[in-house]
Formats: structure tokens, C-alpha cells, sequence
């Protein structure tokens, strides 16, 4: 190799380090001024392409991105995993499902990654292919049990979609021992509970509302909860118990939910944070009911 080749390749290759520096530093426009001069030649290094992909994604440049990928990415082979890897998430959260799961499914076809094999399961789901995504998050489950707190929110995602099926098939497949499937469906029966709230997003609310089509939670939250009931760990039991009540509160069976609530507090479970936060709810209702009482009778 030549002096001048060497030169070229050492310099290339400081860059190179200096950009993935300022990305692991968040610095990606920096990163970006770096690399464009590479790419914009036509370097073939993929590793270089890759991180500039990845800068111009955390640098808020997505259709660039796209297109830098559309043109000079023709071989995915040559790719790195992390590169290819950018651009599915770039996809995904772009709401670009179909090119999602193209790039996830080359990769996965290649090796296995738990954030791909996530990030496929979602694309699928909002793809609208229920079963395809439930194996990918069994498998998840399967092979990275520290990552079920994203299946779990995932889940939770679904539900404010009104869709009640795949949220319970995915619940249902957390936890290895009776104690975590506890904690888990106990988190499942809370989340029901929150699925009906304002997204401050007209078009969300009105598609979860559209999919529940007036229907509601309340006899799966009812199904879910009772058997905690019977838990041998008093927090899931108690926060199990403050959730049903919290149930009978929003189904507006007012004098059902205060008598469960003062068992509770008579049964020294106040120290318990979800029995004081619906108990707290509870004690609102009962002072707007009463200031909305005498506003009428002052009227």
C-alpha cells in the first residue's frame, strides 16, 4: 500500500473512531458533519454507513436516513446487524410496518437479537398479524426472560387499542413461577383499568373506542383480579383488592367500591400505595358529590 494510501486510511479510520465517539456521547450531528463527506463519495465502508445511519436517526433526520439507505444499501448482506438494526427501528417508529418487519426478518433469519425479535413482534401486531406476533413474543418471553417488562408494556399498548385478545395472550405468558405470574396478572388487571383514559390524542381514542365498539373492561378486570384474592403475598392481595374496588368506582357502583375500601382500611392496609391512591379517588368522588349537592340546593 502506498504512503498516500496509508494516510487516506489512517485518517479514515480516526474519523471513523471520532464519530462513534460523539454518537456514544449523543453528539450525533457532529457524527453526522464526520461521516457525510465518507458516505457522499461513496465509501464502501458499511460500518461507517451504519453510523452515519444511526446519527442521522438520533439527529432527527429520518427521511434522509431513508434515502441514504434506499441508494447505497442494495446488499444487505454487506450490512452489519447494528446498522440494519437502525433502520427497522427508524422504520417502526415511523409507523413503516411492512419495511419493519423486511429489515427484522433478514436479520433474524441471520442471528438472534432480542430487541429485533421485539421490535418484529410489534411490527407484526400493528401489521395486524396477531398469531405471527404472539410466537415472536413467546420466544422473547422463551429466550430473554429479562425482557418480559417489554412484553408487559407492549401489552399495555395494545390494550389502549382495544385490543383486549392479544394483551391477554401476551399477560398470560409472563412469569415462570406462581409468584411472578401473580405479580404479572396483577399488573395485567391494573393496566385494564387504565386502558379507558384520555390519550390526549383524538384519533387514538376514537380507534380504541371504535375496536371496543362500548364495551369495557370491567368483567375482565373482575375475572383477572379475583383469583388474587387468595394470594398468600399480602401487597398483590390488598393492591388486587384496591383494583376491584377501583373497578366498582369506575362501573359507578359507588356503594360497593366504599365498602370494599373500608374492609381494606380496617384491615391495616393503608401502608399499601394502591389502596390509599384509589382510597384517595374514592374521597374526591364523595366531596364533589356533596359540593355538586349543595351548588343544587343553593341554586
Amino acid at each position: 500500500m502506498a504512503a498516500g494510501d496509508k494516510g487516506k486510511r489512517f485518517i479514515e479510520d480516526m474519523d471513523a473512531r471520532r464519530a462513534a465517539w460523539y454518537i456514544q456521547q449523543g453528539g450525533y450531528d457532529r457524527a453526522v458533519i464526520i461521516l457525510q463527506p465518507y458516505v457522499k463519495a461513496g465509501n464502501e465502508n458499511m460500518r461507517m454507513l451504519s453510523d452515519y445511519l444511526m446519527a442521522l436517526r438520533f439527529d432527527n433526520k429520518s427521511k434522509e436516513a431513508e434515502q441514504t439507505f434506499s441508494q447505497l444499501c442494495k446488499d444487505w448482506s454487506k450490512m452489519p446487524v447494528y446498522g440494519l438494526q437502525t433502520m427497522g427501528d427508524l422504520y417502526l417508529r415511523a409507523g413503516k410496518y411492512r419495511q419493519a418487519h423486511k429489515v427484522y426478518d433478514y436479520i433474524l433469519q441471520k442471528t438472534d437479537v432480542d430487541y429485533v425479535r421485539l421490535g418484529d413482534a410489534y411490527a407484526l401486531a400493528m401489521m395486524g398479524h396477531d398469531r405471527a406476533s404472539a410466537l415472536q413474543y413467546a420466544a422473547v418471553v422463551k429466550r430473554y426472560p429479562v425482557r418480559q417488562g417489554i412484553v408487559a408494556a407492549d401489552a399495555a399498548a395494545f390494550l389502549q387499542q382495544g385490543r383486549l385478545g392479544l394483551s391477554r395472550q401476551l399477560f398470560n405468558m409472563l412469569g415462570s413461577t406462581s409468584a411472578e405470574r401473580e405479580k404479572w396478572q396483577l399488573q395485567y388487571g391494573q393496566k385494564l383499568l387504565d386502558a379507558t383514559d384520555d390519550l390526549n390524542n383524538n384519533r387514538l381514542n376514537f380507534q380504541r373506542d371504535e375496536r371496543l365498539d362500548d364495551r369495557s373492561y370491567y368483567h375482565e378486570v373482575n375475572k383477572v383480579l379475583r383469583p388474587l384474592l387468595a394470594s398468600s403475598n399480602e401487597h398483590i392481595r390488598q393492591s388486587a383488592e384496591a383494583a376491584m374496588a377501583q373497578n366498582q368506582l369506575n362501573k359507578g357502583l359507588y356503594a360497593s367500591a366504599d365498602n370494599q375500601l373500608a374492609v381494606l382500611l380496617a384491615s391495616h392496609a393503608a401502608d399499601n400505595p394502591d389502596v390509599m391512591d384509589v382510597s384517595s379517588q374514592n374521597e374526591r368522588r364523595q366531596e364533589n358529590t356533596i359540593n355538586s349537592y349543595y351548588r343544587t340546593q343553593l341554586d
